[in-house]
C-alpha cells in the first residue's frame, strides 16, 4: 500500500453579511464580508540541487462589499440610485515574505430613470483600481480604470419597435516597475452602440400562427493606445420567424 506523504493545502473561509431595510421610501443598505485563508502546513524552505526555493503557501484573502439602493421619485420620473463599493485584498502571511499579493477596489454609481413616456435612461460611473505586489517588488503593477456611460431605450407602436442607444468612455492608467523606475501608460476606449428591433404582427399560415421580428445593431469602438488610434466597427442585421 502506497501512502501519499505530500502536504495538502487546507483552506478556511468565513462569510457574513446583513441587509437593513428601514421601510418604504427609505434607502436599503447591505454589507457582506468574506475571509478565505490557505495553508499547506509547510514552514521551511527547500533546497534542490543547491537551489533554494520556497514551497510555503500561507495567504489570506479578505473581501468586503457595501451596497446602498434608493428609489427616488421626482415628479413623474421614477429613479433608482445604486451606490456600491467592493474591496478585495490577498496578503502573503509567510515569514520573511509578508506583504500584498493583490488588491482590488471598485466604486460604482448607477442611476436608472423611467419617464412618463416609454423611455428608460441609465447613467453609470465606475472607478476600479488593482494592485499586484508591493511597490518594492520588481513585478509590482497597478491598473486604474474609470468608466462613464449612458444609455437610453425608447419604445414605439405599443412596444413593437424598440430603439436603444448607448455611449461609454473607458480611460485606464497602468504603472509597472522597470530598471529606470516606474513607467506609466494611458489608454482610452470610446464605445457607441445603436440597436433597433421591430416585432411584426403575427401572421396566420394555414392553421399556424407565425411571429417574426427584425433586429439591427451598430457597434463602433474607438481606441487610443500609446498615442496610436484605431477603430473597430460592427454592423449586424437579423430576421427571425417562429411558429
Amino acid at each position: 500500500m502506497n501512502e501519499n506523504l505530500e502536504p495538502r493545502t487546507g483552506s478556511k473561509s468565513y462569510i457574513g453579511g446583513f441587509t437593513f431595510n428601514p421601510g418604504r421610501g427609505l434607502p436599503t443598505f447591505s454589507a457582506n464580508l468574506k475571509s478565505y485563508q490557505r495553508d499547506n502546513n509547510i514552514d521551511t524552505l527547500s533546497v534542490v540541487d543547491s537551489t533554494t526555493y520556497d514551497p510555503r503557501i500561507l495567504d489570506n484573502t479578505l473581501s468586503t462589499s457595501i451596497n446602498l439602493s434608493y428609489n427616488l421619485n421626482l415628479g413623474t420620473i421614477q429613479n433608482n440610485i445604486n451606490l456600491n463599493y467592493m474591496n478585495s485584498g490577498r496578503n502573503d502571511l509567510r515569514v520573511g515574505s509578508k506583504g500584498i499579493l493583490q488588491t482590488a477596489d471598485l466604486v460604482g454609481l448607477n442611476l436608472r430613470s423611467e419617464w412618463t413616456i416609454p423611455l428608460i435612461t441609465t447613467l453609470t460611473v465606475r472607478r476600479n483600481t488593482n494592485q499586484i505586489f508591493e511597490p518594492a517588488n520588481p513585478l509590482y503593477r497597478t491598473n486604474t480604470y474609470f468608466t462613464l456611460g449612458g444609455s437610453a431605450a425608447y419604445n414605439l407602436f405599443n412596444s413593437a419597435l424598440n430603439i436603444r442607444t448607448g455611449l461609454t468612455q473607458i480611460m485606464s492608467d497602468q504603472g509597472v516597475n522597470s530598471d529606470s523606475g516606474m513607467v506609466n501608460t494611458s489608454e482610452s476606449q470610446t464605445k457607441f452602440e445603436l440597436s433597433t428591433r421591430y416585432r411584426f404582427k403575427p401572421l396566420t399560415i394555414a392553421q399556424y400562427s407565425a411571429k417574426s421580428q427584425i433586429a439591427f445593431l451598430m457597434d463602433v469602438r474607438l481606441y487610443n493606445v500609446a498615442n496610436f488610434n484605431y477603430s473597430d466597427k460592427t454592423y449586424f442585421i437579423r430576421y427571425e420567424m417562429g411558429f
